[in-house]
């Protein structure tokens, strides 16, 4: 793992240039559009999730609070980090909580055994990849059992909610809370929504499509936006494409 260097006087200066001259103009539409469609995935979402936290049988257990689901392995593709980063420009807050959590998010990947071993593996299913690939069930596993939770956590709620990843907000539990915890010998049971095929083609079209085909881990992808900026991500992004096209 890479040694965590937060430095904020960088940090503001890529702020700065991500939001000036053309490329500023097209990063402001481009979040806005973004956000729109996310939000009109969220509300499917809800629409869809409503009779299940209404049944009386099996009802969604998942309360705010409850962040054993946020100990898990997460990619994004660069397009929704991109809409998060912006989120953390515009609250210093959430900047803050992020920057905090990930020097403890990192610290926990060094500290625990195997776990660099672990997260390593996992990110050959992404970043090292320009093809979408399934990931080993086995390795995420691993990974929640190793119990290190998102550096976007907040006193227990996410500190980025309204922008937060679309898997977070496709996955719930129908059985007790405690089964969700990575040392549970109870599998829990849960419940999946696959947003709409028309909603998700729609973000695809936003920007360019290797924005949204490349996908690496959530934290560190973010704190790379934060540090380099899209510009240098995007030159990466362009050379792996061509590397194995």
């Amino acid at each position: 793992m890479s040694a965590y260097t937060p430095d904020l006087p960088r940090i503001r200066e890529i702020k700065r240039k991500a939001h000036q001259g053309d490329a500023g103009v097209w990063r402001k539409e481009f979040t806005r559009q973004y956000r729109q469609v996310l939000e009109h995935i969220f509300e499917e979402i809800r629409a869809e999730t409503r009779p299940v936290f209404n049944s009386s049988e099996e009802g969604i257990t998942c309360r705010k609070g409850c962040t054993h689901c946020c100990e898990h392995f997460v990619s994004i593709p660069v397009s929704h980090a991109v809409l998060i980063t912006d989120y953390l420009y515009s609250s210093e807050k959430a900047l803050s909580v992020f920057l905090c959590g990930y020097e403890n998010w990192l610290r926990g990947l060094e500290t625990k055994l195997q776990a660099s071993a672990i997260f390593s593996r996992l990110e050959e299913y992404t970043s090292r990849s320009a093809a979408v690939k399934s990931y080993s069930q086995e390795l995420l596993s691993e990974y929640h059992a190793l119990a290190i939770p998102c550096p976007f956590l907040d006193k227990r709620a996410c500190s980025i909610y309204p922008v937060r990843p679309i898997c977070c907000a496709t996955y719930f539990s129908v059985s007790p809370p405690e089964y969700c915890r990575s040392d549970s010998d109870t599998p829990a049971t849960i419940l999946e929504i696959a947003p709409s095929q028309v909603n998700l083609r729609s973000m695809v079209e936003l920007t360019d499509p290797r924005l949204s085909l490349h996908q690496e881990n959530l934290p560190k992808l973010v704190y790379k936006l934060l540090t380099n900026g899209l510009p240098e991500l995007f030159l990466e992004i362009q050379k792996l494409f061509e590397s194995q096209g």
